[in-house]
């Protein structure tokens, strides 16, 4: 058996103590049992995942993270940047 140790608040600490007593069951029973449950309601999804698929979203993301956060330099509409025409029809603007 291995042995895990975690920090946890007192008030988590205190509710995992009750939680325990009220199934009568010793805490390591108790949170054995919330691990098990946890990992059958994620389908055995692993926490961590390191395949390629999984950092190249993470960079995705990072990226669109970024790009958000820089300041608007151009403050024309996107119908204006395309060149539309303001007609009902939006059809292209003769230049």
């Amino acid at each position: 058996m291995t042995t895990i140790t975690f920090d946890a608040s007192e008030s988590l600490a205190q509710e995992l103590q009750y939680f325990a007593q009220a199934k009568q069951k010793s805490l390591n029973e108790t949170l054995n049992e919330i691990v098990q449950m946890y990992f059958s309601s994620t389908n055995g999804t692993p926490l961590v995942q390191n395949d390629e698929k999984t950092q190249k979203k993470q960079a995705l993301m990072q990226l669109i993270q970024t790009c958000a956060a820089l300041p608007t330099i151009d403050t024309l509409s996107a119908d204006e940047i395309l060149g539309y025409a303001e007609n009902d029809m939006g059809l292209w603007e003769q230049k």
